[in-house]
């Protein structure tokens, strides 16, 4: 059998992790229902797949190449909520402490990454195992 990449879409399941518990916070105030959604779902995979190898992809703020071509790309979509926001770094802080690769490049979103990431995994001999919520990720 095939050495797996878990290769993980840090946007797409930060953003269900957030919708999908309630707002918890500490007694400092910092807002953390996103941080343990996002690695309750990621330590699930880790148990369950045991990738030798793991990787979380991330939007960076600011235009894609898709806006170059189609100016309306994601016109309509809602603000981030603030109780959200903090939570990113926080995200990024734990995984690089845990040695997981953090992966960002501007013009680009983590689903573009993604498909970089299946593909030369495919050409090492690899299995990539895409973590994602994003439905575009489906042709991949």
């Amino acid at each position: 059998m095939k050495e797996t990449f878990s290769i993980v879409d840090g946007n797409s399941l930060i953003h269900r992790a957030f919708h999908a518990l309630p707002i918890l916070n500490t007694t400092s105030g910092v807002y953390t229902n996103a941080v343990h959604g996002f690695f309750g779902m990621l330590f699930k995979v880790m148990k369950e797949e045991r990738p030798g190898y793991c990787a979380v992809a991330f939007d960076e703020h600011g235009p894609t190449f898709r806006h170059t071509v189609y100016p309306e790309y994601k016109a309509g979509r809602q603000e981030t909520p603030p109780e959200l926001r903090p939570q990113f770094p926080l995200i990024r802080e734990l995984l690089k402490a845990m040695h997981i690769g953090v992966y960002s490049l501007e013009g680009y979103e983590a689903d573009d990454l993604l498909g970089t990431f299946s593909k030369k995994a495919d050409a090492q001999g690899l299995r990539a195992l895409l973590l994602t919520g994003d439905r575009d990720a489906l042709q991949l």
